[in-house]
């Protein structure tokens, strides 16, 4: 599946009951914005506001714009500090948050104490809100004919026309889409196709569009033949209604005529939109407790637990959890083993058990947030005898059912999935993805260990999908499954999560579409409204 573009965000701070710095009058203030990616790499300025004079209570006018990547965490320190003469500066205080604490919070609105390493004492409070920066989200839908097209092949064949599209960029063209050939057609109709409109006018409605006809030829692009051209705007089809384009041939008097036969403008809701509307993501955690894990007892185990050193399980669950709860309003997480036997203090079973509550209470599974999912995998470790085989079909069951009950609360499901092995179930387990199609869930599997996983990349099967509509068979109606092992990452599980996660975005909003779901509309809430 395809990444979805990078938003852009702006942020807006205000500061209320600041330290005053000053004797004789009120501090002065202004921030400071720095960010890093990594939490080990070095704070880097991106911003600063301007200043406000005799102010403790300042909502800044300047507002800091920077990247919003979902699947990372994006560092963020805020500065306030006191303008004085010279470069004597006072700093007022400080604090740090991620971008995936502030997208996930309520109205995109953080509350923070500001902190000062001078002192221990009130510094105040600093307010910072996210917007999306605005750009062009228009797309259009549109399909195109040719009539009368030039026939470049000779009496005894027909030409293979197809499209490219174009955008002036300085002296030059760029393609912007290029559409399938139809093959020994003069009356060719294309498919019918999706573009962004800043895709082809860089947000520039009246900027040129060319619009070329080629022949395409087997030997490949060197030797595909021009039919012709016509230059239009986005202004022109949408505003002025044009459906006609003749096209030109400077070697030929006639060379055929492109007819739009529909075109339909709309705009496409980003995955900040949703966030806006009061969208949630919640997670769902399921381990894996088969007995080709190891004794944890043992320091070969893939479950064995050293005090300052996190396993594999340990680290994908911190890693990939600190991005997902940001996103959740509750932060109460069920987790639930498969493949072990449990023998909880309030859950017990004489035979392995596949989807089972790691807290030992089926009604309620939930548990608090990080420290919740750690400290309940750390106690199932005492409690869980390893067993087999591994099933994924009733964690799955569980999950659907989850997503169901959560499909009109504007409640994403986000199944994390850690595992050891090959499963045995494969046949349900792909009936269940089936299912999955049209209901708020996307499946995330990490493998842990040194095994192939032969298995568990069919179920990502980005690639088989291609393949199976070119048979003839049916597939997933969308992208909701996401493999990685985990080895590939060990050297810095960060990006293990950065893998895993970034198509979530995407997932999400084919599943939008799919139902047909626009954003909820919502009230901005403005930082000056606020004490």
């Amino acid at each position: 599946m395809q990444v979805v573009d990078r938003e852009k965000i702006e942020l807006f701070v205000s500061g209320r009951n600041l330290r005053d710095k000053d004797i004789l009058s009120k501090s002065d203030p202004f921030f400071v914005i720095l960010y890093k990616e990594k939490k080990d790499d070095i704070y880097k300025k991106i911003g600063q506001s301007e200043v406000q004079e005799n102010n403790l209570n300042p909502n800044f006018k300047k507002s800091i714009e920077t990247d919003y990547i979902f699947e990372r965490q994006q560092y963020v320190q805020l500065e306030i500090w006191d303008k004085d003469k010279g470069d004597d500066d006072d700093m007022i205080g400080f604090a740090e948050f991620t971008i995936g604490q502030l997208m996930g919070s309520k109205d995109q609105i953080l509350r923070l104490t500001l902190n000062n390493r001078k002192h221990n004492t009130f510094c105040g409070h600093a307010y910072v809100k996210a917007d999306r920066v605005k750009q062009n989200q228009g797309m259009v839908h549109w399909q195109w004919r040719g009539h009368k097209l030039l026939n470049t092949d000779g009496w005894f064949d027909k030409s293979d026309p197809f499209l490219r599209f174009l955008r002036k960029a300085g002296d030059d063209w760029v393609l912007a889409h290029e559409s399938e050939f139809v093959p020994d057609n003069l009356e060719p109709v294309w498919e019918p196709f999706d573009i962004a409109c800043y895709k082809l006018d860089n947000g520039n409605a009246a900027a040129p569009i060319k619009i070329e006809c080629w022949d395409n030829s087997k030997k490949g692009p060197a030797h595909h033949h021009f039919i012709g051209s016509v230059e239009t705007s986005m202004n022109e089809i949408l505003a002025n209604k044009r459906s006609e384009f003749i096209m030109s041939n400077p070697k030929e008097k006639s060379c055929g005529t492109l007819y739009l036969q529909q075109v339909n403008y709309y705009v496409k809701p980003t995955f900040i939109d949703y966030l806006q509307g009061g969208d949630q993501i919640s997670m769902v955690v399921a381990i894996d407790f088969t007995g080709s894990n190891g004794d944890p007892r043992s320091p070969q185990s893939l479950h064995s637990v050293v005090p300052g050193v996190m396993n594999q399980y340990e680290a994908a669950l911190f890693q990939v959890s600190s991005i997902l709860l940001n996103y959740d309003f509750d932060k109460q997480i069920p987790v639930f083993g498969f493949g072990g036997q449990p023998s909880l203090p309030n859950y017990k079973k004489s035979e392995a058990d596949h989807c089972f509550p790691l807290n030992g209470n089926p009604a309620r599974p939930e548990v608090p947030g990080l420290e919740g999912i750690m400290d309940v995998y750390h106690l199932a470790l005492q409690h869980v005898a390893l067993s087999g085989p591994t099933y994924f079909g009733k964690v799955l069951q569980n999950s659907l059912q989850i997503a169901r009950e959560n499909i009109n609360n504007y409640i994403y499901t986000v199944l994390l999935i850690l595992t050891d092995g090959e499963i045995h179930d494969m046949d349900l387990t792909q009936q269940l993805i089936q299912q999955c199609a049209l209901l708020p869930i996307s499946i995330i599997i990490i493998g842990v260990g040194n095994e192939k996983f032969l298995q568990m990349k069919k179920l990502d099967g980005d690639d088989e999908v291609e393949q199976k509509q070119k048979k003839g068979q049916k597939v997933v109606r969308r992208d909701l499954v996401q493999f990685v092992a985990y080895k590939q990452f060990a050297h810095d599980p960060a990006l293990l999560a950065a893998e895993v996660l970034k198509e979530l975005p995407g997932q999400f909003l084919e599943f939008k579409r799919l139902v047909n779901q626009q954003p909820r509309a919502f009230q901005q809430v403005t930082l000056s409204g606020l004490n």
